[in-house]
């Protein structure tokens, strides 16, 4: 090797050894609190799982997570809201599958197109469906509910949260195909 050479990479060799790199003065995130956008008012399933969510968030930020509920529209207000905000993390949506799936499936012209303006990041919660019968009616199986309906078309009524929520849905695809006459009760 020669002396040129050697002495080249002795230099470069003190010169990483002395070289202290400056700190880069990086933000932790979050730096500011984290919106929770939940498309729905107080009180409900959904507010109820996204302050769940907010509140183990926070914990798991060391930071702060807020809930912020835009009811109206079937859940759409919020959803845009949410596909409106700037893409820095500090705006979530906290939503259902019906204003996700059912919603762009039966209402036109949308502000939102799930598919492109929201990008999905986990599941929170799931909650499951329930079918309960008053007390005094004679069945005791989901068979026996359907053959008594059949029985009797239009007589009976079934109740869910709105037009747009999973239980209507749901209650169609099922009642329809089985030719049963059951009205729908909002709540």
């Amino acid at each position: 090797m020669s002396i040129i050479r050697m002495l080249l990479s002795f230099a470069l060799l003190a010169a990483l050894v002395c070289w202290e790199p400056k700190a880069v003065a990086a933000q932790s995130y979050p730096s500011r609190p984290i919106k929770v956008i939940v498309p729905y008012p107080p009180g409900g399933n959904t507010d109820l799982c996204g302050r769940l969510f907010a509140q183990r968030l926070s914990e798991l930020l060391d930071g702060s997570a807020v809930i912020d509920n835009r009811g109206g529209s079937g859940g759409t207000l919020g959803v845009t809201a949410a596909a409106r905000s700037p893409g820095d993390g500090y705006t979530l949506l906290h939503a259902t599958n019906s204003e996700l799936t059912v919603v762009p499936a039966v209402q036109a012209n949308l502000p939102y197109d799930p598919l492109k303006s929201l990008v999905p990041i986990s599941t929170t919660c799931t909650l499951p469906f329930v079918l309960v019968t008053r007390k005094s009616l004679p069945v005791d199986s989901i068979n026996e509910l359907i053959t008594l309906a059949r029985q009797r078309p239009a007589t009976m009524t079934f109740a869910s949260v709105g037009i747009l929520r999973w239980p209507l849905p749901w209650a169609l695809a099922v009642l329809v195909p089985l030719s049963i006459a059951i009205a729908w009760v909002r709540r």
